[in-house]
């Protein structure tokens, strides 16, 4: 299933349609990715991804007690903060809950430095997070409706 954020679209809609289209799309998760990208039929490029250049990954696997550690018999886990610097995709928006039962949402933005500079970065953050009000005061807006740009930014 194909679909676009037509202008007049309701914002519920198209959240609706996100939605059902990621639930069907985990129906397909086990398949080969080399098989795909050979039925794609895309021109490789080893220093890139043959299917997207941006990411959005939701972190929403709940384990009480995993921040203060977990012990089982022999076993100890807990929470290891990683810092690659690299970023395996050109973009990469990564969304953790939190919280009371994930009431909240922390986010981290991966990027290539090689395409996008810190100031531009920021500016992507600030359009998110007007996005993020928007759709969440006032779902029943029209995608053309949402402002992304400040009245600073506009001409």
């Amino acid at each position: 299933m194909i679909f676009y954020p037509k202008n007049n679209k309701i914002l519920r809609s198209f959240l609706g349609e996100i939605k059902a289209n990621s639930l069907a799309a985990f129906e397909n998760q086990d398949y080969p990715f080399e098989e795909l990208v050979e039925k794609v039929n895309v021109k490789r490029d080893v220093g890139r991804n043959p299917l997207f250049d941006v990411m959005f990954a939701l972190q929403n696997i709940d384990i009480p007690g995993l921040n203060k550690g977990i012990t089982a018999d022999d076993l100890k886990l807990k929470l290891f903060e990683y810092n690659s610097n690299i970023s395996k995709f050109e973009l990469v928006v990564i969304c953790e809950e939190s919280g009371d039962n994930g009431k909240n949402l922390d986010f981290v933005m991966e990027y290539c430095t090689k395409l996008f500079k810190k100031e531009t970065i920021h500016r992507f953050i600030e359009y998110f997070k007007r996005i993020i009000n928007v759709v969440s005061s006032t779902p029943g807006l029209k995608i053309s409706e949402v402002e992304i740009i400040s009245t600073q930014e506009k001409p």
